[in-house]
């Protein structure tokens, strides 16, 4: 449903997604159209870069949006249960910052000017063009004076770095 190219198969994406109104739906792309009617919402997000994958999350969110350089982030942490603390969430706002400067050096410009952010209860992170997932476990510990906490910066970077990898990919057949 997508053109191949050799072994890296990439694609843009415009999704549609009805979801129930009481939860929030962050994933790649651009939302280019949203509406609540009734009891759902509709969203249409659009990632006009080819890509990798494309991914998304449905959620009890409390939104932040932060403006990090040149790109607009909207992170959603888990309302529903053991909710980070406003200092957890800062700190992982500031990880973000740091590790997409850190990545703009080392690797150029990040290649879009959002990026959506989840934390989910998996134990995992994921990094999709222009969407991360973190594990909230990692979000509520970010701040613990042990090695722990520095693990859970590096997931995020590691997970961020992935943003560059997925428009970058070389076809190495």
């Amino acid at each position: 449903w997508y053109p191949h190219a050799g072994t890296v198969d990439r694609a843009t994406y415009r999704a549609v997604f009805e979801t129930p109104a009481r939860h929030t739906l962050l994933g790649s792309g651009r939302v280019v159209e949203e509406m609540r009617i009734k009891n759902y919402r509709r969203q249409v997000r659009v990632l006009d870069k080819p890509s990798l994958f494309f991914g998304f999350e449905l959620g009890k969110y409390k939104i932040v949006k932060r403006q990090l350089g040149h790109v607009a982030l909207t992170i959603g942490f888990l309302g529903d249960w053991g909710a980070a603390s406003e200092a957890e969430r800062d700190a992982t706002i500031g990880t973000i910052r740091d590790a997409l400067a850190t990545h703009e050096e080392n690797f150029g410009p990040y290649p879009l000017d959002h990026l959506s952010v989840t934390t989910t209860r998996h134990g995992f992170g994921q990094g999709f063009l222009g969407f991360v997932t973190i594990p909230d476990d990692f979000v509520r510990r970010i701040e613990e004076s042990r090695a722990a906490a520095l693990d859970h910066r590096r997931l995020i970077a590691h997970e961020l770095a992935q943003e560059f990898d997925n428009v970058n990919v070389i076809d190495h057949t």
